[in-house]
């Protein structure tokens, strides 16, 4: 009978490999938005940062998540300008938060879904405080419309990177 795929556990890696990896994660945190914004698909819709962070922490463990997540917003920003300054603090510690928690839930066993809901609420958390903390304006207010916006680009999410694990997954049994 054929294991399932969503419950393997993370991938276990040298230093030298996984510091690959984290350039290889974090060139393709870079890609996604730029290519985004080139086809004019909004990164609020699809927040294309957020796949690869997600992917890493999941794939690779929280320390390589929370390492993309960390270091992405601000290679963008310096590469592109975008997003704004003012949402470089609240992305970076969103987005390492996503990497880390993803890949902590996952070291503790459980399913990418799991994971990945559980990663998606707790990030969420950090974006709230860190908007309060860095952001004027009414905290509530800017959850609210990043989860509406942001809908398209969770259900992808939800729905592509367990699919993309399997792959992953399957490519390292045959």
């Amino acid at each position: 009978m054929k294991e399932n795929i969503l419950e393997k556990p993370i991938i276990k890696i040298s230093a030298l490999k996984q510091a690959l990896v984290i350039i290889i994660f974090i060139s393709l945190t870079i890609a996604m938005p730029m290519i985004a914004h080139q086809y004019q698909l909004a990164g609020n819709i699809f927040l294309p940062m957020h796949f690869f962070v997600l992917a890493g922490g999941l794939i690779f463990g929280k320390k390589t998540g929370f390492i993309v997540g960390g270091l992405s917003p601000v290679i963008v920003f310096a590469l592109s300008g975008r997003p704004s300054l003012a949402l470089i603090p609240v992305m970076t510690l969103e987005l390492a938060a996503y990497g880390f928690w993803a890949g902590y839930f996952r070291e503790k066993e459980l399913n990418s879904f799991t994971s990945i809901v559980l990663a998606m609420i707790l990030g969420r958390v950090v974006l709230f405080l860190t908007a309060w903390v860095f952001l004027s304006g009414n905290p509530f207010i800017f959850l609210f419309s990043a989860l509406n916006l942001g809908m398209v680009g969770i259900f992808l999410q939800l729905a592509l990177i367990p699919f993309l694990i399997g792959l992953i997954s399957n490519f390292r049994q045959n």
